[in-house]
């Protein structure tokens, strides 16, 4: 459903303050560790943590952004909006338990996991994966 790449930024204190987020194996406010005065190379994708206490934490991210060396960058073959990166990522980071400092989220490794996903027929069902978050965001506002 991905391909899958790390992130090329490998010093972060080699960059200047700027407006880019740089994602990194930061596991709070969605990975971002950093704002740099860089390009962003991503958008609507979701990160994997690979390295640190924040091993095998993913986020999405709508926004663009640039991705550090410890970071995993899930770029979707598929159409991806914010509410099915929400979903994935929540049923993803259920399983962060699997991942410790010492087994680490390897790009093998990240290749190789697999999720149960609600499907009609022999396809994931995407559209029960936006409603089910657009009606969670919805109550919360009742």
């Amino acid at each position: 459903m991905f391909e899958i790449e790390r992130g090329k930024i490998t010093q972060l204190n080699e960059l200047e303050n700027g407006k880019c987020p740089i994602v990194s194996a930061y596991g709070e406010k969605q990975g971002i560790q950093f704002f740099g005065n860089i390009e962003p190379k991503y958008e609507n994708c979701i990160t994997a943590s690979m390295n640190g206490s924040g091993t095998g934490y993913f986020s999405y991210h709508e926004d663009k952004f640039e991705a550090n060396s410890d970071c995993g960058v899930l770029l979707p073959k598929f159409k991806l909006n914010k509410y099915i990166g929400l979903f994935l990522v929540t049923i993803a980071n259920m399983s962060a338990y699997r991942y410790t400092y010492g087994r680490k989220l390897t790009i093998n490794r990240l290749e190789n996991v697999t999720n149960k996903l609600p499907s009609n027929e022999k396809f994931p069902d995407w559209d029960y994966m936006e409603n089910f978050i657009k009606n969670l965001q919805y109550s919360d506002l009742i």
